[in-house]
């Protein structure tokens, strides 16, 4: 089931940032590739979905209270800096040749 893989891919990425690991290192681009590989599931590969998405996500807040609660559990494991070592990660992901 996705929200046990997101939900264990989220403390996998806590885990890395507590053990000291760069975003761009091989653990990094690891959990990059986890994540983009959900992403994908999710998106079903649509760029245009993908980008729906991060807007949802960017807007959580104005969101009807239903769809709000749903996510919330997601929201809730989404820490600034899990968000931001996958930033990096993917970053580093998409320069790789």
């Amino acid at each position: 089931m996705q929200t046990n893989e997101w939900t264990t891919l989220f403390k996998d990425v806590e885990s890395a940032i507590a053990e000291g690991a760069e975003p761009e290192s091989a653990k990094g681009l690891s959990l990059a590739d986890r994540w983009a590989d959900l992403v994908a599931a999710f998106t079903g590969g649509h760029a245009a979905i993908a980008d729906g998405v991060k807007k949802v996500w960017q807007d959580f807040e104005n969101l009807p209270e239903h769809p709000k609660e749903q996510m919330r559990p997601f929201k809730n494991l989404a820490s600034d800096e899990i968000n931001g070592f996958i930033s990096r990660a993917m970053a580093a992901r998409n320069r790789k040749p």
